[in-house]
């Protein structure tokens, strides 16, 4: 999918006749840049072919020479590599307006989507809090900005549903083995349905304010995007669902062939 259509489906919901119909086009469009692609590699004169056999497909080289760059394109290359030098003065006032760039690192465990564990990293120590978002909401953000700093987001998300878990107990017991429950009760009571998490330690003193800071603007990024965010993740379940869909029913296609154009260097070298 388009980064176009990405932007499109966190605006308004998709159906899932959409999904099969996006699922299907995407199939159409990689099949035709993979021709492309081929045909292009094939346009090029060979000197000698060469195959070998890969299970069910064949790996073909092809022997071409190698492409002689115009003097015009030298000329292009010069200009766009020259070095350009900004006044240290310029630099520093650059560098004290851009935001402040901060690795921001959360595993969250989400209880029946009612509730999530979260772990945050800060300085190789982990810090944990509770929270009634749903996290697999914010699964699919790399990064966000305040007006103050511009976040890189590394997320995993893993869900734990009461029930699942609960007949994989039972069936563990009837085959003799013990099975820990993974779902477990929120251990805090949150004072509202508005968005908010607790912090969870022995010594909460101990916890650094960066960690409640980094937690504030991710939270503050929620409440902000919470109705796209939420729309992107219900069009993303429902692509994902038509993809496999769309893989399992459709008709099995032979195996392409690998195509692989090849001049030694010393051609290359020799061609300059």
């Amino acid at each position: 999918m388009t980064e176009c259509a990405r932007l499109v489906d966190g605006k308004r919901p998709i159906s899932e006749l959409e999904a099969s119909q996006r699922a299907a086009t995407e199939v159409v469009e990689k099949a035709r840049r993979e021709a492309t692609s081929k045909a292009k590699i094939e346009s090029i004169p060979a000197h000698g072919e060469w195959e070998t056999d890969l299970d069910d497909r064949k790996i073909v080289l092809r022997r071409v020479a190698p492409r002689l760059i115009e003097s015009e394109e030298v000329a292009d290359l010069k200009k766009v590599s020259q070095t350009r030098t900004l006044p240290q003065a310029q630099f520093d006032a650059w560098f004290a307006a851009a935001p402040e760039f901060v690795m921001l690192s959360v595993s969250a465990t989400v209880y029946d989507g009612a509730y999530s564990k979260l772990r945050v990293r800060h300085e190789n120590v982990e810090y944990t809090a509770w929270t009634n978002v749903d996290f697999r909401f914010l699964g699919g953000i790399s990064g966000f900005e305040t007006d103050e700093r511009s976040y890189s987001y590394f997320n995993f998300v893993d869900r734990v549903e009461k029930k699942k878990d609960t007949e994989m107990s039972l069936r563990a017991a009837d085959l003799g083995y013990d099975y820990e429950l993974r779902w477990k009760p929120s251990p805090v009571a949150f004072s509202s349905s508005t968005p908010e998490y607790v912090m969870v330690s022995e010594d909460l003193e101990a916890v650094p304010q960066e960690v409640y800071r980094r937690l504030d603007d991710l939270f503050a990024h929620y409440l902000a995007h919470k109705d796209e965010l939420k729309v992107r993740y219900h069009n993303n379940r429902l692509m994902n669902a038509a993809r496999k869909h769309y893989q399992k029913n459709r008709p099995l296609e032979p195996p392409q062939d690998i195509i692989i154009n090849f001049y030694p260097l010393s051609e290359r070298k020799a061609a300059r």
